[in-house]
């Protein structure tokens, strides 16, 4: 009796694996989603190594001459990067190119059951172009990448006190780190709306 219940317990556990490993080898790959507003334009896309991104700023703008800007950077396969360590990553970018720099307090939660965070930066003079520069920044992790959004102003270098960043620039700024989403098709726990 104790051998066909090890038997047994062997074949569901080869089963129950075997069926894992072919949900897996069937799964579709995730999907993300962006769109920034109409007066945003696409003015730079790269990649390098394993990193992608796409560049946006407003009309009349120019990736030289730019005063606002919108970053997507979406590193393929990177699903084990947690958010604190990501802001830390941006945060200390920052503060090897600033005179000074902070951060706001991460925001986490869960965006179609994905983790996603936010946080918020200041630099008060980037030496490299001698302007100061505030950030929003939202990152999701999926199943198969991490996606990175940031909304990032120029403003003329400040002091400890950053300059205001109007409550309307505020909420779109907001709503178009809201716009990335990332789905996993034929996956209830990440369903894709249309």
């Amino acid at each position: 009796m104790r051998r066909w219940m090890a038997a047994a317990a062997a074949v569901l556990t080869l089963a129950t694996a075997t069926a894992a490993a072919a949900q897996e080898a069937t799964r579709q790959p995730e999907v993300y989603g962006f769109a920034v507003p109409q007066r945003w334009e696409e003015v730079d896309r790269s990649r390098q190594q394993n990193v992608d991104m796409i560049t946006f700023v407003p009309q009349g703008q120019s990736l030289q001459g730019w005063k606002d800007m919108i970053i997507l950077q979406v590193y393929r396969e990177m699903t084990a990067l947690p958010a604190e360590s990501l802001r830390e990553r941006t945060v200390s970018a920052l503060r090897a190119a600033c005179d000074e720099a902070s951060a706001g307090a991460l925001q986490t939660g869960l965006s179609n059951n994905y983790p996603s965070a936010f946080w918020i930066t200041a630099c008060t003079r980037n030496s490299q172009s001698g302007q100061g520069e505030i950030a929003y920044f939202r990152s999701l992790q999926g199943n198969d990448n991490l996606y990175l959004v940031q909304r990032v102003w120029n403003t003329p270098p400040f002091d400890s006190s950053a300059p205001a960043v109007s409550d309307a620039e505020k909420q779109e700024a907001i709503a178009i780190l809201r716009a990335l989403t990332v789905c996993q098709p034929g996956d209830a726990r990440h369903p894709c709306t249309q």
